[in-house]
């Protein structure tokens, strides 16, 4: 499941949540804000939340659920 919504007042930004699911009860949730700070820089905050089984490939991950901060610039 892939959800994103433009947000600000033209739009500018954007938030993103992908969450993947396995057959076998692994989970995969992506959670992350694209901030644009002005033509060639955007700010970006994730979440990686795995969990589930520990059979699963997800569930294998459980412990590598992270938190991610960041700046792109683009020349």
């Amino acid at each position: 499941v892939y959800l994103s919504k433009p947000f600000g007042e033209s739009g500018q930004h954007r938030w993103n949540n992908i969450t993947m699911l396995e057959d076998d009860g692994g989970l995969w949730n992506r959670f992350d804000v694209e901030y644009t700070i002005d033509d060639n820089t955007i700010a970006t905050a994730e979440f990686n939340k795995y969990g589930g089984d520990s059979n699963t490939q997800f569930g294998q991950l459980e412990e590598s659920s992270n938190i991610q901060l960041g700046v792109k610039y683009s020349f």
